[in-house]
């Protein structure tokens, strides 16, 4: 739908930028410093949302899209919020990388976790969540179910001893796993208008397609 990126913009245009500009900010400021400006980059672009009314203006769909800026306002500005989460997740990965004890592992995992959530909490209260726009309450709810599940696995390793085979598989075969989920994402886009789609029947066509990615 156009209200999603935009008339021109992309999913892989997002992937691009994210990929560029994280990149570039991780050479500019050091992996141990790409937290800081994350975060505050996301803080400043929550400042403009609200303060100087670009929710509104990027979630208008009666305004008239004259200018190519106007045609693709959702896909780059959710790009802020994008690059923000994957610094963000860029220095949680640097930290887990430097822990070498498992136990201390699922320690600062579930607390990491705990905080997200309850920081994502409290900000939903005040901020709506938009995925569409990328906000600071989407990006925190993000990286609190990253780290949520991250701490689930590490978990389930250290007390059964024991490894996720599904998380294996994904990782060894990253590329097909998302060239499938995107078809799959496709076909479903193509054959029901989402839009219109009421809760539970969201969530039971979530729940079939993460069985079909997985299973196959």
């Amino acid at each position: 739908h156009v209200s999603e990126y935009g008339v021109h913009w992309n999913f892989f245009l997002t992937l691009s930028a994210v990929i560029l500009f994280g990149n570039v900010a991780i050479r500019l400021f050091g992996v141990k410093n790409v937290g800081w400006v994350g975060g505050l980059v996301l803080i400043g672009y929550e400042v403009l949302l609200n303060k100087f009314n670009w929710f509104t203006i990027l979630t208008d769909n009666q305004s008239v899209r004259r200018t190519l800026l106007e045609k693709n306002k959702e896909g780059l500005a959710s790009c802020i919020g994008y690059i923000s989460i994957f610094l963000l997740a860029t220095r949680i990965g640097f930290g887990i990388i430097a822990v070498n004890n498992e136990r201390k592992l699922c320690r600062f995992l579930i607390t990491l976790s705990v905080v997200l959530y309850t920081t994502y909490n409290i900000l939903s209260v005040y901020l709506p969540v938009s995925r569409r726009v990328a906000n600071l309450s989407y990006s925190v709810w993000v990286l609190a179910l990253c780290t949520g599940h991250l701490s689930a696995f590490a978990l389930l390793h250290v007390h059964n001893n024991c490894r996720s085979t599904v998380l294996d598989a994904i990782n060894k075969h990253q590329l097909v796993v998302f060239l499938l989920a995107n078809v799959v994402t496709g076909v479903i886009n193509k054959t029901i208008y989402t839009l219109l789609i009421r809760d539970a029947m969201a969530m039971a066509i979530i729940f079939i397609y993460a069985l079909v990615v997985v299973g196959l």
